[in-house]
């Protein structure tokens, strides 16, 4: 680093100790690390002590600058050899300018070994106020050997909760009090996504992060490393990335920004996950219930499959639709100036169907033991949990052409709306205003 540049720096390292300037960029950034390194070895110094020490120190005409270093020497005065050679470290190598540092890697090997399961709580709230409710995410992860247990929580109470393991998968809708269980992942519309969702994405995607966007920053006064992961990037489609904000000490990520990047313009962020914990155990000892899904006695299992081919489709009248038991999910005879055009009875391999559109440009589809093959994920892609009023749980994702789709499961009916045009916000108020035909 110049002189000139070391000057400068320390200039507003001084600032930033005094309180003159904000806690922000490379200056903020080493004042958290200098004020955690002597945190653990200050003593306290009686307010007289302190005086006197000023009166020795400060010469009779001392200048404001002198003054700051005076009292950087007094703050750090009782720091131990420990502290004081780590701020020297810092000192003569930010670690913001640390050459070789590979940060995908010690964040990946921050995650644990193979062997080991993660405990994760985190906060999921709305980039855009109001977009969705804030919720709470607990889940277990063995990802060495395909598990998952999500659990997703709305003001403290229960809405709904996944496990994924090979073999079986099993989503429980407490406020419907039904189980949708099928024993392959192919079997539901987003695949097994609660494994990628976003703590083993954000691993996956570590390992196959060369070269990623990598910046350095400070969020609530702590050092971190910024890190722009591709979620998705398809032709004629909108990518997704995630932003990973990761503890520049601990390795350990904070925080996850979910945001659509459109041909044109900025990136629009979506979703932002805070993980609140994280707890890396020996697979041994997790806890008995970690991967058990404990459900009431009396809940209805509604078993899926995957659906096969096309075999067949005939039109519908309006009154015909209105005969069918279980009532088909719509939204209305015209929704923001699009006309009901349609309804059609599809016959798949393994269940029936139902696709209504709306204009040239919405699609709403209905389904209960088979997803139709044209809104499932076909892969685990990333998919965004989100509760609906009522205790109803909505899920986002795109399909392998970028569409996006909103899924709303359920007992019943299960339905799905597939609106290439629109916004992932606007499909989750579509998806609010579904209601059974009348």
């Amino acid at each position: 680093m110049p002189a000139s540049r070391e000057r400068d720096l320390a200039r507003a390292l001084a600032a930033v100790l005094d309180g003159v300037e904000p806690a922000v960029g490379e200056a903020g950034a080493l004042a958290a690390v200098l004020s955690r390194a002597a945190a653990t070895a200050r003593i306290d110094v009686p307010e007289a002590e302190v005086e006197r020490a000023l009166a020795r120190s400060r010469p009779r005409e001392a200048t404001p600058a002198r003054k700051r270093r005076v009292r950087l020497g007094l703050v750090l005065a009782g720091a131990a050899a420990a502290a004081a050679a780590a701020v020297a470290l810092v000192i003569l190598s930010p670690f913001s300018r640390a050459p070789g540092l590979d940060v995908t890697a010690r964040a990946a090997q921050a995650l644990g070994a193979a062997d080991t399961v993660l405990a994760v709580t985190e906060r999921v709230r709305p980039a855009e106020e109001g977009a969705f409710r804030e919720s709470a995410r607990l889940g277990w992860l063995d990802l060495s050997e395909g598990r998952a247990h999500w659990t997703l929580q709305v003001g403290g109470r229960r809405v709904a909760e996944t496990l994924v393991e090979p073999g079986e998968v099993r989503h429980f809708l407490p406020y419907q009090n039904v189980v949708i269980e099928a024993s392959t992942c192919a079997a539901f519309a987003t695949g097994c996504s609660e494994l990628v969702d976003p703590i083993a994405f954000y691993r996956e995607a570590l390992a196959a992060a060369d070269g990623a966007d990598v910046t350095k920053t400070v969020v609530d006064g702590r050092p971190v490393y910024r890190l722009v992961l591709p979620v998705q990037s398809l032709p004629d489609a909108a990518r997704i990335e995630q932003v990973a904000y990761i503890d520049a000490e601990s390795y350990l990520p904070l925080r996850f920004v979910w945001r659509d990047v459109p041909d044109q313009g900025p990136p629009r962020p979506f979703a932002i996950i805070d993980v609140v914990s994280l707890r890396i155990l020996p697979r041994d000892e997790a806890p008995a219930g970690a991967f058990t899904l404990e459900v009431p006695s009396n809940v209805e299992v509604v078993s899926r499959e995957e659906a096969g081919a096309v075999t067949g489709a005939d039109e519908l009248t309006l009154d015909e639709a209105r005969q069918l038991e279980p009532r088909l999910l719509w939204l209305g005879s015209e929704y923001e100036g699009r006309p009901l055009e349609d309804i059609e009875k599809v016959e798949l391999e393994g269940g029936t169907a139902y696709r209504l559109r709306y204009g040239d440009d919405l699609t709403v589809w209905n389904y209960t033991t088979a997803v139709p093959p044209d809104i499932a994920a076909r892969r685990n892609g990333p998919t965004k949990t989100v509760p609906l009023e009522g205790g109803r749980v909505a899920r986002f994702y795109a399909d392998p052409s970028g569409r996006a789709i909103g899924e709303l499961e359920g007992a019943e009916r299960s339905a799905a709306i597939v609106a290439p045009d629109l916004e992932k916000v606007d499909v989750f108020r579509a998806l609010e205003l579904l209601a059974p035909l009348d």
